[in-house]
């Protein structure tokens, strides 16, 4: 967990090689990814609580297979950009998290 990350932010083409990018956190508020960030990622969970912003640029999230995120009761705006999550084949977005139903 990450008590006290309030924003996460990338410019292009960050950790475009990680496989596996789960982020859990009760203070994050937004997540803005650059082009190209996480491209090559298979797998993303996401549990954000306090998350109101979630913005991708182009190419972003483009090999992963499944997303998932979850609890995110404040969500309000989801931005996408050019081929992101392109070969996604589950996505799940849900207000609240998964163990309570």
């Amino acid at each position: 967990k990450l008590p006290r990350l309030a924003s996460f932010t990338t410019e292009n083409s960050c950790f475009a090689g990680v496989q596996t990018l789960q982020l859990d956190s009760d203070a994050l508020l937004t997540v803005s990814l650059g082009p190209g960030s996480f491209r090559y990622t298979r797998q993303l969970e996401i549990r954000a609580v306090s998350l109101t912003a979630f913005s991708v640029g182009r190419f972003c999230f483009h090999e992963v297979e499944a997303a998932r995120w979850n609890d995110l009761p404040r969500l309000q705006s989801i931005e996408v950009g050019y081929k992101a999550f392109e070969k996604t084949k589950l996505a799940e977005i849900r207000s609240q998290d998964w163990a309570a139903g």
